[in-house]
């Protein structure tokens, strides 16, 4: 997972997230939950909204189906590899299925 990060990191900059960046112009890193080593990527103090805001985003350019407000319990796959996009979902409102 982490030998992607950097793929990641540059794949969310193309969909349009603007990192933290440098006077020099690298992509700026901080320390984060303990860590002794600054090495995670940050947008400012909002990190999380941004790459929600942009992910959502192209989840509409694509045409995919947004269910708001539910969470996905567990995925059907095929020999262990996702297979189709059903998925088994709760609704938060009432954690029913």
């Amino acid at each position: 997972m982490s030998q992607e990060a950097g793929d990641a990191v540059l794949e969310l900059e193309r969909m349009g997230v603007i990192f933290s960046r440098g006077d020099d112009g690298k992509l700026g890193t901080r320390r984060f939950g303990g860590q002794k080593v600054a090495r995670t990527f940050f947008v400012g103090a909002i990190t999380g909204s941004a790459l929600l805001h942009v992910l959502y985003e192209q989840s509409l350019k694509m045409g995919l189906q947004v269910y708001e407000e539910w969470f996905v319990t567990s995925l059907i796959k095929h020999d262990g590899r996702l297979k189709e996009s059903w998925l088994l979902i709760l609704k938060q409102e009432n954690w029913n299925l």
